[in-house]
């Protein structure tokens, strides 16, 4: 298990290399691709653009604020940190149904410490 509690985490250097496996793209290649990919996400993001990536999904930026009773009190402070939001699409939303689930045997070991500690 990896530290969320998942399965092992795939780095960005092994997920280039998995795609260039399958396609005729290099490492670099693919590399180069999603780093554009992301430099044009955060142009467009910025501009309020929903950003759609086929069956990838879609990725769009939210924002929202604290009410005030009285529209003269309302002001840019008030405005919380935007959020990206990624909606998956279809095939990605796919596997979830092929998610299972089981029951892990949970064993106690009791072992007496030997080392000497204070109170």
């Amino acid at each position: 298990m990896d530290r969320y509690g998942q399965g092992k985490t795939v780095s960005y250097t092994e997920l280039c290399e998995l795609i260039s496996l399958i396609s005729t793209a290099s490492k670099g290649d693919v590399s180069c691709v999603i780093d554009g990919l992301i430099q044009v996400m955060k142009q467009e993001l910025l501009k309020g653009s929903v950003v759609h990536l086929g069956e990838f999904g879609k990725y769009r930026m939210v924002a929202g604020s604290r009410g005030v009773e009285e529209e003269s009190d309302f002001n840019a402070s008030l405005f919380k940190k935007g959020r990206i939001v990624f909606t998956p699409g279809t095939e990605l939303q796919e596997t979830r149904s092929k998610l299972s689930f089981r029951k892990l045997d949970v064993k106690t070991v009791e072992k007496e410490c030997d080392l000497p500690h204070a109170l």
